[in-house]
């Protein structure tokens, strides 16, 4: 039985319209069969435009090209409206950044193969594995008012916890009773956390237990450790020394950011095996700068010049790095200025990146390395600029853009060997440097690291 003109319509249309954009041999030898086809059903050009013209004057075509464009036109909208208006938010993949491991192979899954990378890894011989200084445990959008959350920093089990006051709290996670984990089912009750085993209340600004529903009397022993935390720059932070010594220097708020004059546009995550001296060494290791991040840039193959890393001359736990990056082509056609950058690196555990652009305006990086376990980092960068559509779009590109820097640093630092007498030639003075600078940071109970007690298997 013959095919139907209806048929043949339905496959000759769709060959028609793809015939106008490519036309392969295959396609032509093809076509030529189905036209011998058409012409045995006797189907003449007539008949073809007629239907043509039928199918486009019909309220369902109309309907279909006004649904089309309107659909479109909505994407592109969404897509702007976000472009300007919704901040950053990048979560790294650490199996694929840090190890180029993207999915199974050789009969293992990607976590055995990743797995197989950090059995095999030689640590050398590290420095201690928690710094002494303020460490950033949470953005201060992470937690919010009358919440908690469990943390793990500098091999402390901890909760986090905002009092109905919206004044933020660091204590210990275990309850003094009978040690539960406050985080994991507890509650905030006014400035206090609640223990959700027998309910037993712990005040946050001293630890001291102020309340058990069932006991007649609270004893004056009752409580848990508390530990010094401050809230600035839209980050909580954390007072870690091996010594239990009192803060001795403060996190410097950066104007504009807790008073809103900076917009906030985003952050990235990145979480990674490595030494918590490794990142910030980064800043002293002049030679990396344009090996390794110079080709990564987006506007091209980037050199930077007049860079310095020197300690401050008076705040001992603060150094600067300056840096210029030398003109470069976005997409080979736009001349893009020099630029000079500074970087704060303040204690061990955090820098504050400061540039400012003719087009973007001031733009403040906040880059903080914190230990989560004895080789684990996690790094977390939130990015502030002056308000205003067009300079958050940008904030936003170049927050990306240090993030995909960072991406360049992973595989380094994830299967790296520190070596304590690094073979340096005269050029890399700096990073001798920012060693003995950093020694400061260390002090006799620092913990060490033992690769035999230890695993990286997080």
């Amino acid at each position: 039985m013959p095919p139907s003109k209806s048929t043949l319509l339905s496959v000759i249309l769709p060959v028609f319209f793809a015939g106008m954009i490519a036309r392969p041999p295959a396609f032509d030898e093809y076509a030529l069969r189905l036209a011998d086809r058409v012409q045995s059903a006797n189907i003449t050009a007539e008949v073809v435009s007629e239907k043509v013209e039928q199918v486009v004057h019909s309220s369902g075509f109309r309907f279909f090209c006004v649904y089309a464009a309107v659909a479109m036109v909505t994407f592109l909208v969404v897509k702007l409206y976000k472009a300007f208006t919704e901040p950053l938010a990048i979560y790294c993949n650490e199996s694929k950044i840090a190890y180029f491991v993207d999915g199974p192979s050789d009969g293992k899954t990607a976590q055995e193969r990743v797995g197989d990378f950090k059995r095999a890894r030689r640590f050398g011989q590290l420095p201690p594995v928690y710094p002494n200084g303020w460490m950033s445990i949470l953005r201060s959008d992470e937690l919010k008012k009358a919440a908690h959350k469990f943390v793990h920093v500098a091999g402390k089990n901890l909760v986090a916890f905002r009092g109905e006051s919206g004044k933020a709290y660091i204590v210990d996670a275990y309850c003094a009773h009978l040690g539960a984990n406050l985080a994991v089912g507890g509650s905030v009750q006014g400035e206090c956390i609640e223990c959700p085993f027998h309910g037993w209340q712990y005040r946050g600004s001293d630890g001291k237990c102020v309340k058990i529903g069932y006991a007649e009397k609270v004893p004056e022993f009752a409580k848990i450790p508390t530990y010094h935390s401050c809230e600035v720059n839209q980050r909580i932070y954390f007072w870690h020394h091996a010594e239990g010594k009192e803060p001795d220097w403060e996190v410097p708020a950066i104007e504009g950011i807790d008073d809103g004059t900076l917009q906030y546009i985003g952050f990235t995550v990145c979480e990674l095996d490595s030494h918590n001296e490794d990142t910030p060494e980064n800043g002293a290791d002049v030679a990396h700068l344009d090996y390794l991040h110079g080709p990564r840039s987006f506007t091209g193959h980037v050199s930077f010049s007049d860079v310095s890393w020197e300690p401050h001359p008076t705040e001992k736990h603060v150094a600067v790095l300056r840096m210029t990056s030398n003109p470069s082509k976005l997409l080979g056609i736009i001349t893009v200025p020099r630029e000079t950058f500074q970087i704060d690196q303040v204690g061990p555990c955090f820098a504050h990146f400061n540039a400012n652009s003719p087009l973007l305006g001031k733009l403040v990086l906040i880059i903080a390395v914190t230990p989560v376990g004895p080789m684990r980092q996690r790094i977390v960068t939130t990015g502030f600029t002056q308000k205003g559509l067009l300079s958050f779009y940008i904030g936003k590109r170049a927050l990306a853009e240090q993030y995909y820097q960072i991406e360049g640093d992973l595989p380094v630092w994830a299967n790296k060997k520190y070596l304590r007498n690094a073979m340096l030639v005269k050029e890399d003075h700096l990073i001798a440097k920012h060693r003995r600078f950093f020694t400061q940071f260390y002090s006799e109970n620092s913990p060490k690291y033992d690769p035999y007690k230890e695993s990286t298997e997080w």
